[in-house]
This record gives structure tokens, sequence and C-alpha cells, in this order.
């Protein structure tokens, strides 16, 4: 949909006319592959679309749109309950210097609820901070574990990237279960 009114045209108010011709060929493919509760889905669509500019005798290569364009999703059946609950007295989400947090969540996943597997995750996570004048204190926990069944792909911890093993790429590692405690310390320079 092109809005014409909504363009900026150079030169000033009053409008715009298009005064090129366009034409397009190409082909589009859509695909989805399913089995049990997984679907992967892609769409690819590849264009030549020229553009032939007021006077001008020949088309030419249209700018601005690509001739290849696609997507891949993936989707997941799942069927989980879960009862989580979280407290958070930290008093910077980024650089906390003093408070605690503390969330504390189990899942269960049943076929009666539409899963392909039944399995238990029980997960908790604590982050504590103290000040002592300029100097802070921080300590935190990570405790993720399956505690019954095993966890199909959808469902298993990943680690890797910030504050979960960061010298791994993100979701580099990943596990059924997985533990990890922390330490930090930080100086105050100075306030803004």
């Amino acid at each position: 949909t092109f809005e014409l009114s909504a363009t900026k045209c150079p030169g000033g108010a009053g409008g715009c006319v298009i005064d090129a011709k366009y034409k397009s060929s190409g082909a589009e493919f859509f695909g989805t592959y399913r089995n049990g509760g997984f679907s992967l889905v892609g769409n690819a669509t590849y264009s030549k679309a020229k553009k032939q500019g007021a006077g001008a005798a020949t088309f030419v290569r249209a700018d601005g749109i690509p001739d290849l364009i696609y997507t891949v999703s993936a989707n997941y059946d799942i069927g989980e309950i879960y009862a989580e609950g979280s407290v958070d007295r930290l008093d910077s989400a980024y650089l906390p210097r003093s408070g605690y947090a503390m969330r504390l969540r189990y899942t269960r996943s049943l076929e009666g609820l539409g899963a392909d597997s039944e399995f238990a995750q029980l997960d908790l996570d604590g982050t504590f901070a103290r000040r002592f004048g300029k100097h802070s204190l921080l300590a935190g926990l990570r405790y993720h574990a399956t505690t019954s069944g095993i966890a199909p792909l959808q469902s298993v911890y990943r680690l890797g990237g910030f504050s979960r093993l960061s010298g791994y790429q993100a979701n580099e590692l990943t596990g059924q279960n997985y533990g990890i405690v922390m330490g930090g310390y930080s100086y105050e320079l100075g306030k803004l």
C-alpha cells in the first residue's frame, strides 16, 4: 500500500506523482514440515524488480527492493503448567549495590495437556548485594534442574552469553540441569 499523503516530495506541498513504471517477475516457495508436536515453516520469495523512470526508454533494477526475502520459524506444541513466585528488592537491575532478588518456578509438562513427553523442572535464581560504604559485594545462585523425565529440545536449559557462562556464545551449551554460583565486587567512583 502506498499512501500519497504521507509521502514527502522534494519541492514542496501538494502531494506526489508517482512517475515511474515497475515490473517484476519471480517465484515464491512456502513449505511446512511437521513431526509430532514440532513444525518448521519456511517462506522464500525471489523477485527481479525493475523500474522505468519518467522519460526513460529502458527498465533498470529497482532500488530498495531486495532480490530474496525469506523467513523460517519453528513452533512447538507444549502442554505445561507452572507455578512461580518472585521477590525483587535490588536497588538496580543492572548494577545492584544493595538488596536481594529471588525467583522460584516449578514447571510440569503433561501429555494430557498436549505435550509429547512428561517431565518436571525446578528453577531457582537468587541475587544478593550488600553495600559497605563505597564498596559492595554481589553474590548469585542459579539452580535449574529437570527433576523427572527428560526435557525435549525446546525445554532444555541453555547456557552461554552474559551472566550464563559468558566465555561461551549465547545458547552454545544445553543440558537437562545446571547450577551456577556467581560473585562480584564494585566500587563507587562517584554519582551522576
